[in-house]
């Protein structure tokens, strides 16, 4: 292997600064193209196994787990387009979240639910959603619990696919709260069926968040300390409620998280 030089340092530097979102060792990264699917946490977690727990083991996700009204293991599947397909049950406000895999035993699970994420960090997820636009609420989302609402946390960075929100539209909105104050602003992208997109919410080292849709920045928001330097201990977690009594159904091709760590410890 060759050895160290003046120049390849140089090089190593140089590539940093033009690519601070590439991989040279200079950040936690993970990523999850879901080659195994979300199951509930209680499937993972049981006092005695049996066959069939080995079973469903075999092929489920270690590192997330599915949860939310009514949701069960038959409403997330591998899908032939790959990563995963998620639905909800077939009632009204029925949901299905992804969530980082809870502990077992009190042992952590998931580098996902482990991991900071107010302190340089970036959460970015490839969605699919199959036909019409309507009757849903979708959130991929950096907060405080995996809830699908605005009202619950008093800080959170959210985008929003829904026409039920304190912005009423048929575009992707952005959701921002800071100590119980909620701003939702219209990014004036349309949301659109049968339409792979890639939704990514990051915050700078002066906890600034960042917006960006397809790789284009929508929004950019204020300080999530409040001035403070604390960051919220936000969790990642992306899901989808069904505001009428059908099944809704969507597709996540993969999640990616970054830690920057030349800013921490």
């Amino acid at each position: 292997m060759p050895s160290s030089t003046p120049t390849r340092e140089i090089l190593k530097r140089d590539l940093l600064e033009l690519d601070p979102f590439g991989t040279y060792q200079q950040k936690a990264e993970l990523y999850e193209p879901f080659l195994q699917r979300p199951v509930l946490a209680s499937t993972l977690d049981v006092p005695v196994i049996q066959q069939t727990d080995i079973r469903l083991w075999t092929g489920a996700n270690r590192d997330w787990n599915i949860e939310g009204t009514n949701a069960a293991d038959v409403n997330s599947e591998l899908d032939p387009g790959g990563g995963v397909a998620l639905a909800t049950t077939g009632n009204d406000d029925d949901q299905i979240i992804l969530v980082p895999a809870d502990p077992i035993n009190g042992i952590a699970q998931s580098p996902w639910g482990t991991m900071s994420w107010g302190d340089d960090p970036r959460f970015e997820g490839m969605f699919f959603f199959q036909g019409a636009i309507a009757d849903f609420l979708f959130q991929h989302a950096l907060a405080l619990t995996p809830t699908l609402d605005i009202v619950t946390d008093d800080d959170q960075l959210k985008f929003q696919a829904s026409t039920d929100g304190l912005v009423s539209t048929t575009n992707y909105t952005v959701i921002q709260s800071v100590g119980g104050v909620d701003t939702e602003i219209d990014t004036g992208v349309a949301i659109e069926g049968n339409k792979r997109a890639r939704l990514c919410i990051e915050i700078d080292d002066r906890f600034i968040p960042q917006f960006l849709i397809d790789g284009v920045s929508v929004y950019t928001g204020v300080d999530v300390t409040a001035g403070t330097g604390i960051p919220p201990a936000f969790s990642p977690f992306t899901g989808l409620q069904a505001l009428t009594a059908q099944e809704k159904r969507f597709f996540v091709r993969l999640l990616r998280g970054t830690r920057d760590w030349r800013n921490s410890a």
